[in-house]
């Protein structure tokens, strides 16, 4: 059986926003199932480097759409916004 966390606890393990998580399920980019109005993401996906995710889905939706490009930029943002700066 598959187990499942909360987008809060995804969240607090990955060092996003809980916001960018559940941005993150409601595009699809995170295996997510909604119980109850509350996102649960199976466990496994703590493997998944949530960035590399969230960027994988922009550039499909960019080479299928070029309308997406506003939307795009917008989600990034939100994804990027969380993570620590590297320098």
């Amino acid at each position: 059986m598959e187990e499942f966390i909360s987008a809060g606890a995804f969240a607090e393990r990955v060092g996003m926003s809980d916001h960018a998580v559940r941005q993150m399920c409601k595009r699809g980019d995170l295996p997510a199932v909604k119980v109850g109005g509350r996102w649960r993401i199976r466990a496994d996906a703590l493997g998944l480097d949530p960035c590399a995710v969230a960027f994988e889905s922009l550039a499909s939706q960019l080479e299928s759409d070029s309308d997406a490009i506003l939307a795009a930029a917008s989600a990034m943002r939100e994804v990027t916004r969380d993570v620590p700066d590297a320098s």
